[in-house]
Order: C-alpha cells, then structure tokens, then sequence
C-alpha cells in the first residue's frame, strides 16, 4: 500500500497501491460486507498492477480496521490488517495558578482529559502521568455516542519548588501539557513570581495557551492516516491448524485486550471453525496464555 487520500465531503477514504503480479492473482479488502466472498470486496487491478479501494472513515475521530486477503499464484492465501486512525480533537486541559504567591512550594491542581485514552501529561517537561491505553476500538464511529476513553479525566496533584535562591525572590515559566495519541497537544504556559515577603491576596491565572501545529492554518490536501500494517501478523495459511470451538471465546489484540467491534466485544460462538496460526502454538500475552 501506498497512500491514501480522505474525502471529509463523504467521509470516504481511499487506499492506493500496487501488487507484485508474478505472485499475487487477487486481492479483497472487507469494506462493503463481511464475507471474504461478496463481490463488492474484489479489489481490481489495473493494467500495470496498480489498485485503489475506498472505505467508510470516521469523520473528526474514530477508529476503522480494515483486514485484506491476497491470493497468490500457488494457491495461498496471506490475510492481514490495518487500522486507520482519526482525531483532530485538541486534549482538555483545565487548570489556574497564581501569579504571585509568598509560598516556596507551588502546588498545581486541575483537570487533564482526551476524547481518546493513551493521553500524556506533562510538567515542565516531566511526564507526570500516561494513561493506559485499551488497545483498538476497531470500526468505532463518534456518532455512536460511545467514547473511545473509558477511563476519564486525571485529576493534576503536582508541587514545584519555587524557593531555588535561598529565599530571594525568584521568577518562573511553568508549562503545562497534555498530548494524545495521534500528536495533538494542549499546552499552557504560567508566569509565576515568588515573593517571600508578598503579603497581598494571589491572582489565579488560566495561562497562556502555546499554540500547537494543530491551531496553525491548514492546507487542503488530502490527510495520511495513522496506520498499521500487521506484517507480524500476517501469516501463510499452510502454517495453521483448523480447530472448532468448543465454547464461546473473545477475540483479544497483541497486547492481550478483548478486540472491540461497533462498540461490543468481538465475541466466536460455540460451534465456528478457526485456523490457529503457528499449528495452535500458545502465546503468552499481558501474562495471559493464548491459542
């Protein structure tokens, strides 16, 4: 695969790229349906081996997986997955200081949050919290009301020594920041005076916002996603045992969290027949052992 070009018009994205014609005889992308063998999946080639296929997107944020199928010219087939990620939400950063205070420790108290889990805060400079991150949200559109961070705001609890000149007066730049996963950034920049002998009441401040990349003018010209191809997770068909199941099981990502589907979790049924890659060998993930 190449690139892609995003239409915000139609929320359509649309993949470009090549296939190696001395091996590959066709290709499916499962973007109109779920079955390998709707029509409406086919990907066609062009004379010089080139294809492209569109897909549903988010439009502002979500997350869309999207699994391929190449056949080669042996018979084989090779399946693989990638994930087009959106978010053009700036992360929620809520907070006041005082602009002069006679205390020699500041504290800092306030309120970091993201539309997406996986955010990072920072203090000047200092990464003082990384929220965990639940793994991929696949096929998750904004418009289902679901958010795509069940785990909420950081409450900030954060002391800077401002007495560093042996009780002198001292002034200080602090900046505050929260970014996500995808490179948005909130930052806030407070200028504070530390007077030991102040004895008038502190003015709380909001800060001065720092412009991020994300607030300067944009170019319309199409928008590259944030992908990943599971090369490590694509595998020959020759080298997997069939199996049928036994009892219902969850279908669980690389870091060993349940894959999540249109908002549920991606759940076989008793009864469906699998291919377990590597003849079924167990993987251990996040301490968990898996088929």
């Amino acid at each position: 695969m190449k690139k892609g070009f995003y239409n915000r018009e139609t929320g359509e994205f649309t993949v470009t790229g090549r296939v190696n014609p001395d091996k590959v005889v066709k290709l499916v992308a499962i973007t109109q349906s779920n079955s390998e063998n709707d029509k409406q999946n086919l990907v066609t080639f062009d004379k010089a081996s080139n294809f492209k296929f569109k897909f549903r997107a988010p439009i502002k944020a979500g997350e869309k997986a999207v699994k391929y199928i190449y056949t080669t010219k042996d018979g084989n087939k090779v399946s693989g997955l990638f994930i087009w990620e959106m978010d053009e939400e700036e992360p929620i950063l809520d907070l006041e200081i005082p602009s002069v205070t006679n205390q020699p420790v500041l504290h800092i108290s306030g309120i970091a949050n993201d539309n997406e889990d996986g955010y990072r805060v920072f203090v000047d400079g200092n990464n003082v919290f990384t929220q965990r991150s639940s793994g991929n949200n696949v096929n998750y559109y904004p418009e289902s009301d679901q958010s795509m961070n069940p785990y909420g705001p950081y409450t900030i609890n954060y002391d800077i020594n401002l007495d560093d000149n042996n009780g002198k007066s001292t002034d200080h730049i602090i900046t505050v920041e929260v970014d996500d996963k995808l490179g948005n950034v909130t930052q806030k920049k407070f200028n504070v005076h530390f007077d030991p002998n102040y004895t008038g009441q502190s003015e709380f401040i909001p800060g001065e916002n720092i412009p991020s990349p994300s607030e300067e003018p944009k170019v319309d010209q199409p928008v590259v996603p944030h992908t990943n191809e599971t090369t490590n997770n694509t595998y020959n068909l020759d080298n997997a045992i069939t199996l049928t199941l036994t009892h219902n099981a969850f279908v669980y990502d690389t870091n060993g969290n349940v894959v999540i589907t249109d908002g549920k979790n991606t759940l076989l049924e008793k009864g469906n027949t699998i291919s377990a890659w590597h003849k079924g060998q167990i993987t251990t993930l996040a301490g968990k052992k898996y088929v």
